[in-house]
């Protein structure tokens, strides 16, 4: 089905009723109170999670419900295997150009840091969790404790297998799986009007985003790195620009308008550090402008799990910032 962009004078909302001109807003509220009351970081973080809060459900009715109403489990398997070729294939080229750049532009070279004055209590956490990263053990992370615990443990690769089994399950039964189907048709929304509803606070959990990282971190922390900071976000744009743009255009997909589309999600994310919290309005906004609910339903929270570009191009960036720095 062909993606309709909606045309840019289409919303004629006065400009305080812009979300994502609020949601910075309540970002740049949220610095000054992290630098002025630096004892509220506690409970600012909280709100913070208020947007991510449905997260998991939102992945197992839209994986489930898209995977069960194709019915055509071979069709499933031909979009999977193109999604995780597509995922490999684009996130290789990220890591590719964030190694390129950090090495390039070296912002870690030239700093004189003493190893000595750092805590040693702080490193033996992280010395064991890297010996024990291993193919094997990313292979046994895929299966849950319990049928429940992907969702109370947040991890979003759990709940896509999950769902996935369920979904495949709920085509084995044919037709009497379709109440099954009805009721997380309604579930999903369901769910969806409650988001609509917490996304009237998705200023104030911004807010809270960057109130606790500047009460708890200090001002300091919005300049301190700073040019690292930058060679991230050149490197982005020049991801953007090399491998995104040529995509996009190659589907006939006007990125630009796609990124005016999802402006208030960026800007959310780039507040709360989640991509997560606007899972749910992804979807949403995707559907409406034309995708395949099923694609949707499968490919956003695979794509989710596998395919975080800008968590590669961060990766690369800040390993080797390390590297050189010390």
């Amino acid at each position: 089905m062909p993606v309709r962009m909606p045309p840019a004078g289409e919303d004629r909302r006065p400009l305080y009723h812009d979300k994502s001109l609020q949601v910075f807003a309540g970002m740049v509220f949220g610095a000054l109170i992290g630098a002025i009351w630096p004892q509220t970081a506690p409970w600012m973080s909280t709100l913070a999670r208020l947007i991510a809060m449905f997260v998991g459900i939102i992945i197992f009715c839209s994986v489930v419900h898209g995977i069960a109403t194709v019915r055509d489990a071979r069709r499933v398997g031909r979009v999977a295997i193109k999604a995780l070729i597509y995922f490999e294939v684009v996130t290789t080229f990220a890591l590719i150009i964030g190694l390129a750049m950090i090495n390039l532009l070296g912002p870690g070279r030239g700093m004189q840091v003493d190893l000595g004055t750092g805590s040693d209590a702080a490193l033996p956490p992280y010395m064991h969790a890297a010996s024990e990263i291993s193919a094997n053990g990313f292979l046994m992370s895929l299966v849950p404790r319990t049928a429940f615990s992907a969702f109370t443990d947040g991890n979003a690769l759990q709940v896509v297998f999950l769902s996935v089994l369920f979904a495949f399950g709920l085509l084995a039964l044919g037709k009497r799986g379709e109440p099954m189907i009805d009721l997380l048709e309604i579930t999903k929304e369901t769910v969806f009007k409650i988001i609509g509803y917490i996304m009237w606070l998705a200023p104030i959990g911004a807010m809270g985003a960057i109130a606790f990282t500047v009460g708890k971190f200090g001002v300091g922390t919005l300049s301190s790195l700073g040019a690292l900071v930058g060679e991230f976000y050149l490197t982005c744009i020049l991801f953007v620009i090399l491998i995104l743009w040529p995509i996009a255009k190659c589907n006939g997909i006007d990125l630009w308008a796609l990124i005016r589309y999802i402006r208030t999600e960026l800007l959310i994310v780039f507040g709360t550090s989640s991509s997560e919290s606007v899972f749910p309005q992804l979807v949403e906004k995707l559907t409406a402008l034309g995708c395949d609910e099923s694609i949707v339903g499968l490919i956003l929270p695979t794509g989710y799990a596998f395919n975080h570009d800008g968590t590669c191009l961060y990766f690369a960036a800040v390993s080797i910032f390390l590297a050189q720095r010390f």
